[in-house]
């Protein structure tokens, strides 16, 4: 699906139309919207939908166009989920523009062109319109990752990232490059961040992110793949990345990002963690204590990090640069 910016509308040819139950649709309005203004703009267009929504002259608000989608737009209901419980936000387009165009963007387009997408490529290609962080939010929703720590997320599916992130920004293009140890790589999105080959075998690597702090994730190939998968090849002597595996490589540094980032956006909580911290690393606390702080501090969000001693020394360096206590 193509959309045209200066209409705010959907370009005829290149999505699906569909039909919907009138009567339905009556009694579903009289139910739940039993407004005058709403039954006379909806008798205006003969009870059509899709009619209604190619109006670009009203705006009855977001709670309508949410509601419309939950119960009338079922082809992406995950999607729909995650923007009625917050999760993908919606709240704050004011004086923002779709990316590349001079057009603002008001929440009510933003919901009339969720219900023209059919497929999951015309979601990533709406969020790739819209300012950078909401395309990242939606990455972060694939993770599982949310500043709101109730409902599930729906879309929850880390592979979707590594799709999503190919199909907008095509195969990485240095995969005639041989990766091996130590080989540095790096990704452009929102952010622009590196990370370094840190492990590699046929059935392993680890993948460090280089900044702000230095995290490291790791990947090994489950036993009973191992005769299918293989993460490295022997050329010189030396193990080197397959092709297949330039691409886990991607979606693990992307990965790590995203945990990285949700433990960062609350300063306030890293700080109170460190500072407990520093109150137990001196005394005879059980031998883990850094591993129950993470649980206690960021149960959920960041099960690829690993929180030890080295990391708590990054996070205090982290804080004397962000944390300013009154």
């Amino acid at each position: 699906m193509k959309w045209d910016y200066e209409k705010n509308l959907p370009v005829e040819g290149t999505y699906q139309h569909r039909e919907y139950d009138k009567e339905k649709l009556k009694s579903y309005i009289e139910e739940h919207f039993p407004y005058d203004v709403v039954r006379l703009v909806f008798e205006s267009v003969d009870w059509n939908l899709e009619a209604l929504m190619l109006r670009t002259d009203i705006d009855y608000g977001e709670s309508f166009y949410i509601s419309v989608l939950l119960n009338w737009k079922d082809c992406l209901n995950d999607y729909w989920f995650d923007i009625a419980n917050g999760h993908i936000c919606t709240a704050d387009f004011k004086g923002q523009k779709w990316r590349g165009t001079s057009s603002p963007i008001y929440v009510c387009d933003f919901l009339k062109r969720c219900f023209f997408c059919e497929t999951e490529e015309d979601i990533w290609d709406l969020f790739h319109n819209l300012p950078f962080w909401a395309e990242n939010e939606l990455k972060e929703c694939y993770y599982g990752y949310s500043p709101i720590p109730w409902f599930p997320v729906y879309t929850k599916d880390p592979c979707k990232a590594i799709t999503m992130h190919e199909y907008l920004y095509g195969k990485p293009k240095d995969l005639g490059i041989l990766l091996h140890l130590g080989s540095k790589m790096g990704v452009l999105d929102e952010h622009e961040y590196t990370g370094t080959i840190v492990g590699l075998a046929e059935d392993h690597i680890a993948v460090r992110i280089d900044y702000p702090l230095e995290c490291t994730i790791s990947y090994h190939v489950p036993g009973d793949s191992r005769d299918k998968i293989k993460l490295a090849v022997v050329i010189d002597n030396q193990y080197v990345a397959t092709e297949y595996t330039h691409n886990v490589a991607l979606g693990m540094l992307s990965e790590i990002h995203s945990e990285e980032r949700f433990i960062l956006k609350d300063v306030e909580k890293l700080h109170d963690m460190f500072v407990e911290y520093q109150q137990k690393k001196d005394t005879n606390v059980s031998f883990g204590f850094i591993s129950e702080l993470k649980k206690k501090y960021f149960p959920v969000g960041a099960e690829d990090i690993e929180f030890n001693e080295d990391l708590m020394s990054q996070i205090e360096s982290y804080l004397e640069d962000n944390y300013c206590e009154d």
